[in-house]
């Protein structure tokens, strides 16, 4: 009787401390999972601060620009990035930097401010999804042959207008979340007063 009660005992035992190491297990990879699921957001975040950081100073104001385009592309996935200024004079916008796109492209012709980006421009972000079917696209056929098939643009707002835009240009079809609109939204506005304050 003894013996039967020790085994009970030991079989119960083992039950629980194998139940407890599954279980802990599967904390181990939910955790994983959920710190894999964050790092994106922190390194957005950490971008942002970097970003905000730096509108006081007009140290190396390319390199920083530059730095941003480059981020953008690494956290968002896409093709290229384009920052450009408008041009009040000539009512262009002035590529200030960009990544992942070939110089024929970038150098295709002026881009006009009542074109493809003229909703960015009255402060609104414009998506298209497919380059080749939009009409407000002003040179379509430049961007088909660049592997280009959708865009985003946002306002890059100042303090009293909108100075320019942040353009985003995927190699598929592709939708934004939310989320990343946010993102996008905050890291455009922060860029903008950046900006204005090295013009300053």
């Amino acid at each position: 009787l003894l013996l039967f009660f020790l085994n009970t005992v030991l079989f119960i035992s083992s039950y629980f401390v194998s139940t407890l190491f599954k279980q802990l297990r599967n904390g181990k990879r939910q955790l994983v999972g959920l710190q894999e699921k964050l790092e994106p957001t922190i390194k957005k975040l950490e971008l942002l601060n970097k970003v905000a950081k730096t509108t006081s100073s007009t140290l190396g104001f390319k390199p920083r620009l530059d730095y941003v385009c480059h981020s953008i592309s690494d956290l968002m996935g896409v093709k290229g990035v384009t920052l450009r200024l408008l041009d009040e004079r000539t009512n262009k916008l002035e590529l200030m930097t960009s990544c992942g796109l070939s110089d024929a492209y970038l150098h295709k012709g002026p881009v006009d401010a009542d074109k493809s980006l003229a909703r960015a421009l009255s402060g609104e972000p414009h998506f298209v999804l497919h380059v080749a079917e939009d009409p407000s696209i002003q040179y379509p056929n430049e961007a088909i042959k660049e592997g280009i098939v959708s865009m985003l643009s946002f306002p890059l707002k100042g303090r009293e207008k909108v100075i320019g835009t942040l353009r985003l240009y995927t190699d598929e079809k592709r939708e934004f979340r939310e989320d990343e609109m946010d993102f996008l939204s905050a890291l455009a506005s922060q860029g903008a007063i950046y900006i204005e304050n090295a013009k300053i």
